[in-house]
């Protein structure tokens, strides 16, 4: 697939130098050179199939409803479609014009005349028809049209990548609000354990067995986790409006099923060869469809240098009568050739401007490739040290959990201060949290693999 990409590439440009060439222009682009060289294989990759609902995977029944609900009803991606209609239509319109023309006249006339104290009246009517078509010698209007309909379907492959990323967002929304769901059920159970504890040191404040300062310092911390969980609250207000508004919903009134529980990681998807699995994308399907259609405006741009030939076929018949109409006919076949002689230099440089066009079109083709390539690198990479990152959270949350333990029987036994204790907690929620963040932030990429690898969604 590489090597016929790479072949279509060095097609087109060759067509372009060739036209370059026989127009005369100044100096045709070397764009060979600048084609990216692929890999044969991805750093990794997994065995399982992507399929075209790629949020299947993670089971989660919301949120296929809350993703089909977007692509049905999202008024950015139905506006996208609009643009396909658009497009579409500008395609018909141009490929009309290598159809003949044909209008129809009809006409009546009636007319009086007095003189000498007679008065005269006539009549007379007409019917005519006018046929013209220009013969296309050079392929300038077979290029024009080509090109507008390369565009309509660079604009299909425009609402494809735009319901990929619509799709991406609300997986990736979905994701943190339920991170930010489960953050509060954490810290809400801290609060309530911390108000436990704070009914404990005051028992042993009155026994003398606490001090003034160690009640003020649980109270410190039970307010710090107070206002992390209003602040909390706060984002999953936002997430919530933020997703109501990709599915179509009202904000502020929206509340779907939010359980606060994170999907396990799916199996690692096949990532096929670079050259199949990157030139299947909708954004790099419409960078390959801009240099073709960039190729066809540079056609019609060359052969409008050359001479064009219009046929124009009319006839027309008059009488005083409607009966006696086709009784008379006139007929008449003209053609006119006409050929450009001076203009200023207006199509030399309408030629040179369509050639920078096209290398243009190439240059971004090769840098969409790029960039398509990185992104799905960089989600295979970050997978890997997420994982170990997530581990390493995990066990340290384990031990901070042990930590605390033994920091407040060393304290209710009088070996330590409260402090300690303090200081164990802080640090034990503070990875709890952690843990969630992280698994939040693995499932994310995995979206965001999702997204780079998708071959696109159908209308």
């Amino acid at each position: 697939a590489h090597r016929s990409a790479r072949h279509l590439v060095g097609t087109v440009v060759a067509g372009t130098m060739l036209a370059v060439a026989l127009c005369g222009c100044r100096t045709a682009p070397d764009l060979t050179s600048k084609d990216p060289p692929l890999p044969d294989a991805f750093s990794t990759s997994g065995t399982e199939l992507l399929d075209g609902k790629w949020w299947d995977v993670f089971g989660d029944e919301t949120l296929d409803g809350l993703v089909e609900q977007s692509l049905e009803k999202n008024f950015s991606l139905r506006a996208a479609a609009d643009r396909i209609d658009q497009a579409t239509a500008q395609a018909r319109a141009a490929g009309a014009k290598l159809t003949p023309t044909l209008a129809g006249t009809a006409g009546a006339e009636a007319s009086q005349t007095e003189r000498g104290g007679r008065r005269t009246e006539s009549e007379s009517y007409s019917l005519g028809l006018s046929a013209s078509y220009e013969v296309d010698l050079w392929g300038k209007l077979r290029s024009s049209r080509d090109a507008s309909r390369l565009e309509a379907e660079a604009t299909r492959e425009d609402y494809e990548a735009a319901a990929i990323s619509l799709s991406a967002s609300v997986a990736t929304v979905w994701m943190q609000l339920q991170e930010q769901t489960a953050t509060l059920a954490i810290l809400r159970a801290q609060a309530k354990s911390l108000a436990q504890e704070l009914e404990m040191i005051e028992t042993r404040q009155r026994r003398g067995q606490a001090t003034a300062t160690d009640v003020l310092q649980q109270k410190q911390l039970l307010k710090s986790v107070d206002g992390d969980i209003e602040l909390t609250q706060s984002a999953i207000g936002t997430l919530r409006n933020a997703l109501a508004v990709l599915v179509v919903e009202t904000p502020g009134s929206f509340e779907p099923r939010v359980t606060g529980a994170l999907p396990e990681l799916p199996e690692l998807p096949a990532t096929g060869v670079p050259a199949e699995t990157v030139t299947q994308r909708p954004d790099v399907t419409r960078a390959w469809l801009s240099v073709e259609a960039a190729d066809a405006r540079l056609a019609s741009a060359i052969a409008d240098q050359f001479p064009t030939l219009s046929l124009t076929v009319s006839g027309q018949t008059s009488a005083e009568k409607v009966g006696d109409l086709f009784n008379d006919w006139l007929g008449n076949l003209a053609g006119n050739l006409i050929a450009p002689i001076l203009d200023g230099g207006a199509r030399r440089a309408a030629v040179d401007q369509k050639t920078a066009a096209t290398a243009e079109a190439v240059n971004r083709y090769g840098q969409t490739v790029l960039e398509a390539m990185q992104e799905i690198e960089d989600a295979l990479g970050r997978e890997e040290h997420l994982k170990r990152y997530l581990l390493s959270v995990q066990n340290q949350e384990r031990l901070g959990a042990e930590a605390v333990e033994r920091a407040r029987a060393a304290y209710l036994g009088g070996r330590s201060s409260y402090f300690r204790v303090l200081d164990a907690s802080r640090s034990q929620l503070d990875l709890a949290r952690g843990v969630i963040a992280a698994h939040s932030e693995l499932i994310r990429n995995r979206v965001d693999l999702y997204r780079a690898l998708a071959g696109g969604i159908e209308p």
